[in-house]
């Protein structure tokens, strides 16, 4: 007969945690072209190109017990997004 697994027991969670999100500011150029196409009087097309190079940010995720004041978790990333945005679209004129 196989011997049953222990279990542990563990007392409730008495943490009263907050979590505060911190990012830093950052500034990045957008450049952006675009166009629009008449094929009638009616009907048109239309599309754009978006690009944002460079945009760098850093955030800090930071979870406290506020019973205790103690740091419970904290975890910092750095972002970096490089987008490049395109739209196209068809259009009829009423």
């Amino acid at each position: 007969m196989a011997k049953p697994i222990p279990t542990i027991k563990c007392p409730q969670a008495l943490a009263t945690p907050e979590v505060k999100v911190k990012t830093s500011d950052d500034f990045a150029p957008v450049f952006t072209a675009g166009f629009t196409y008449d094929f009638t009087d009616r009907w048109f097309t239309t599309g754009s190109l978006s690009y944002m190079p460079n945009f760098n940010n850093v955030a800090t995720v930071t979870v406290t017990d506020t019973s205790t004041g103690k740091e419970l978790i904290k975890s910092t990333t750095k972002i970096d997004l490089d987008p490049l945005v395109t739209y196209v679209g068809v259009g009829y004129r009423f």
